[in-house]
């Protein structure tokens, strides 16, 4: 593992780039150092096979977060996003290139991993809950879900043919629950899915019906034979 260096050169550099490209704009100031979750400043993000590790210095300048990097991340990464964003949209967009190349977030304490995302799935990930909307975004995640009627053990091989390369499906028979970890866009589409199957299975009725004007020896051939196709 290695530290992002937080270098503010870098960032001038990139600062230039954007305003060269963004012809009939006024120049955008230098960022703070650490924007809140809320501020609604516009990030440029066009950036055309730009090193990896030189766009993470970035998202960290621009969200304040702290990076800590495996040795194996590394590579171009091109952004084409002609519209500005806000920060949590730059760092939901940082997030999904990121999974384009093959990496991925993992939170730990003050700082948050980029790691492979191969290796995310055995590392302290996250658990979350179908109702944490603002997690959804292209980070790997643990989700659990509850599932009602449907076993949960039959629902195993149809989930996994959805999840991504790297995503795992298990069942847990006990409490008839599905732990999936796949990213947490593709989870959130899963649980559509889940919710839409989890259904009761329609039960047999009996009705009696009473003939009016037929005698039920004639009926009953014709029925019969509709009910048997």
């Amino acid at each position: 593992m290695s530290w992002v260096p937080l270098h503010p050169v870098i960032l001038a550099i990139l600062l230039s780039v954007w305003v060269g490209s963004a012809a009939g704009k006024q120049p955008v100031g230098p960022p703070p150092g650490r924007p809140s979750a809320t501020n609604e400043r516009g990030i440029a993000m066009n950036f055309p096979e730009i090193d990896v590790r030189v766009l993470i210095t970035f998202i960290s300048e621009v969200t304040g977060r702290n990076f800590v990097l495996d040795d194996r991340v590394k590579g171009n990464i091109t952004i084409i996003a002609p519209q500005e964003m806000s920060v949590d949209d730059a760092y939901a967009a940082f997030q999904s290139a990121l999974q384009v190349a093959g990496f991925t977030t993992v939170p730990s304490g003050a700082v948050i991993k980029i790691v492979p995302v191969q290796e995310a799935k055995s590392s302290a990930i996250e658990t979350v809950g179908p109702q944490n909307i603002s997690a959804r975004s292209d980070r790997i995640v643990t989700e659990l879900f509850s599932l009602k009627n449907a076993d949960a053990r039959t629902m195993v091989p149809l989930v996994q043919e959805l999840v991504s390369p790297n995503g795992v499906v298990a069942a847990y028979a006990a409490t008839n629950t599905l732990l999936i970890v796949d990213s947490a866009a593709n989870v959130d589409r899963l649980l559509g899915i889940l919710d839409a199957l989890d259904v009761r299975e329609p039960e047999e009725q009996l009705n009696v019906l009473r003939l009016m004007n037929r005698p039920v020896a004639e009926i009953a051939p014709t029925l019969q034979d509709v009910l048997g196709q």
